[in-house]
């Protein structure tokens, strides 16, 4: 099937904040010859957002702030989650998907622009993972705090996969 699909973020930066809006352009194009090439069709389109958490120390520590990426390390360590190389993280939010087309008719050559757009949460809640295992899920009861200040936030063991216990001294 000859079609191209290309999405680029509006923000053009690595990282996004609770409650901002996360907005997409997706190009579908038909790259068959417009002389006699086909026209495609393709059921649906769909986007959503999924924010996950890296642990790998050899990336970390592997770029030092006066180095710069290489093409070749980019097109080799890409920005995806990749179990298979050894990685370790976690999905820390996923959003809904959202359909943005059904049907939807590429003639030879033609293009056509969707836009995405979705908001991050300000829910405040994460989890707490060790090992791929949640451990518990933690609740931000403020938006912003000052240094020195202390943190109030609910601890929530329900649905935990790793038992937790209490050390009394």
């Amino acid at each position: 099937m000859p079609v191209e699909v290309t999405a680029v973020l509006t923000k053009r930066c690595a990282v996004y904040h609770s409650g901002e809006t996360v907005e997409c352009t997706i190009s579908l194009h038909n790259s068959s010859d417009p002389s006699n090439g086909p026209v495609e069709t393709l059921a649906w389109c769909s986007a959503q957002i999924l924010c996950q958490e890296i642990l790998n120390s050899r990336k970390v520590n592997k770029i030092k702030s006066s180095e710069s990426l290489s093409q070749s390390d980019i097109a080799s360590h890409g920005t995806s989650f990749l179990p298979s190389r050894g990685e370790c993280g976690s999905t820390v939010y996923s959003s809904k998907p959202v359909i943005l087309g059904c049907d939807v008719q590429l003639l030879p050559g033609q293009t056509k622009i969707l836009l995405y757009e979705d908001n991050l949460p300000l829910e405040d809640v994460y989890n707490v993972v060790m090992d791929n295992e949640k451990v518990c899920r933690v609740s931000l009861k403020k938006k912003s705090f000052r240094l020195g200040e202390d943190i109030p936030v609910t601890l929530n063991f329900e649905e935990c996969d790793v038992a937790c216990y209490e050390v009394v001294e």
